[in-house]
C-alpha cells in the first residue's frame, strides 16, 4: 500500500483504525438496533422492521430505560458510573429533539448493547475477558471490536505494523466484522479506498484517539495492556485471540 508523506507503520495505524470506526460503529449500531428489548410497538404484527421502525423503537426502549441509563450517568443505584456527560446528551438532547442514533459514540453504543441486549446480561463475566478462540457467537464479536479498539489506541501506535503484521491486524478485524454482518465486498472496497492515507483521514481518526483518551483517562473505565506484545508474526488463526487474552485490565460493567 502507498504511504505518500506517512511511514508504513503509521499509516497501516490510520487504516486499520479507519476500517474499525467507519464499520466498526455503523455494525455496532445494527447489533444494538436487531437486539434491543421488545416492547409494546412490537405488538402489531402489521408494522415493518424496517431501520426506520428500528429507530422509532429505540427511542421508545431510550424512554422506557431512562431511569437505568440515568444511574448509569450518575453512578447511582448500585450501577458504576459509565456515561459521560456528553453521552448521556445524546441519548437525551437537552434541547428535546429526538436522538440520533446515527451519531452515537463507538463507547455509547457498547454500554448501550451490554445494558440493554439481550442475550447476556449486564452482569456476565464474559463483558470482562476476551473471547477464547472458539468463540465466535455475534455478542463475543461485539467484544472483539471494543478489545481492538482499546489495542488499537493504546498500544498500537508504538508497535510495528509494517507488512505481514499489518496483513494479520486486518484479516482479524475484517473477519470479525464479516461475522457481524459486513461485506467482503464493502470491506474490499474500503480498503482500496484508504490504500492512500491522505489528511482528513488523519485528523479523523485523531479525533477518535482524542476522545478515547478522555474516556480512558476516566477512573471508571482505566485498562491496563502493558503486557501486550502487538509485533504479531503471521500465524495460525486465533493469534490475536490470545493476545487480548494476555490483557490485563479491569473494565467497567
Amino acid at each position: 500500500m502507498a504511504c505518500g508523506r506517512y511511514s508504513e507503520h503509521y499509516a497501516n495505524a490510520v487504516r486499520l483504525g479507519a476500517l474499525l470506526i467507519k464499520k466498526g460503529t455503523a455494525t455496532l449500531l445494527s447489533y444494538l438496533l436487531d437486539n434491543l428489548p421488545r416492547c409494546d410497538d412490537y405488538d402489531n404484527p402489521c408494522l415493518p422492521c424496517t431501520h426506520e421502525f428500528r429507530t422509532h423503537h429505540l427511542q421508545h426502549v431510550l424512554q422506557l430505560y431512562s431511569p437505568l441509563l440515568k444511574h448509569l450517568r450518575f453512578g447511582t443505584g448500585g450501577y458504576k458510573k459509565v456515561l459521560g456527560q456528553d453521552e448521556y446528551e445524546q441519548l437525551y438532547p437537552l434541547s428535546g429533539i429526538t436522538c440520533n442514533p446515527h451519531l452515537f459514540s463507538f463507547n455509547l453504543l457498547f454500554t448501550l448493547i451490554r445494558h440493554l441486549c439481550g442475550p447476556r446480561p449486564a452482569d456476565w463475566p464474559g463483558w470482562d475477558r476476551a473471547p477464547l478462540i472458539t468463540e465466535k457467537s455475534p455478542e463475543y464479536d461485539v467484544i472483539r471490536l471494543r478489545q481492538f479498539r482499546d489495542v488499537l489506541y493504546s498500544h498500537l501506535p508504538r508497535g510495528d505494523l509494517r507488512g505481514a503484521v499489518f496483513t494479520k491486524w486486518w484479516t482479524y478485524l475484517s473477519a470479525v466484522l464479516i461475522r457481524l454482518g459486513v461485506r467482503e465486498s464493502e470491506i474490499n472496497k474500503f480498503k482500496r479506498e484508504v490504500e492512500i492515507v491522505d489528511e482528513d483521514t488523519v485528523k479523523f481518526l485523531a479525533e477518535m484517539e482524542r476522545q478515547y483518551k478522555v474516556e480512558y483517562e476516566t477512573p471508571a473505565s482505566e485498562k491496563e495492556y502493558a503486557y501486550i506484545d502487538v509485533r504479531l508474526k503471521p500465524a495460525e488463526d486465533g493469534e490475536v485471540d490470545r493476545v487480548f487474552n494476555s490483557a490485563r485490565y479491569t473494565t467497567r460493567r
